[in-house]
């Protein structure tokens, strides 16, 4: 099973659609997951037309977001568990934050947000993915997302590009 990964999208703040690069990436995956800071439906709208889209909500997120979708998930996809969550907070790191937030939870794979940093680390044989942000790099060279591929076991992988 292909997924992509996104998060960080800050719609209309950070342009008034999501970008070509992104959406050409995300053309035959099976399911998207977004981590967060949609910033707006409209964003979950776009991605409906490429796939079916489950996600968390974030820090900066409108009611209607927060209306639609909660602020953990876990998916169950080709036998693996799937922990969503955006990852913002007080104290810690963005990936410790992830990571507390599943504590006594059966998860094979932790996506968040929040950073915009992209990240592929396995703790405890977990696999912690950030994908970044398609639309807003901050301090990183390049923009991202990721694709994760479920089969015997889980595979991840950044995708990244210069401009939106």
């Amino acid at each position: 099973m292909k997924i992509g990964v996104v998060s960080d999208t800050h719609l209309p703040k950070r342009g008034h659609t999501l970008p070509k690069p992104l959406i050409e990436g995300l053309r035959g995956v099976e399911l998207i997951i977004h981590a967060g800071d949609w910033n707006t439906l409209q964003v979950y709208e776009e991605l409906s037309e490429i796939a079916h889209v489950v996600g968390v909500w974030g820090n900066t997120d409108d009611d209607q977001v927060k209306a639609r979708l909660n602020r953990v998930e876990i998916v169950e996809a080709k036998g693996k568990r799937i922990g969503v969550v955006h990852g913002d907070g007080k104290g810690k790191t963005t990936p410790q934050r992830a990571v507390d937030t599943f504590s006594g939870q059966t998860v094979d794979l932790i996506i968040f947000g929040h950073s915009h940093i992209p990240l592929w680390e396995e703790r405890n044989g977990i696999l912690l993915f950030n994908p970044g942000s398609p639309t807003d790099k901050r301090k990183q060279p390049l923009y991202t997302y990721g694709i994760v591929e479920i089969g015997a076991e889980i595979t991840a992988r950044h995708e990244a590009y210069e401009q939106k």
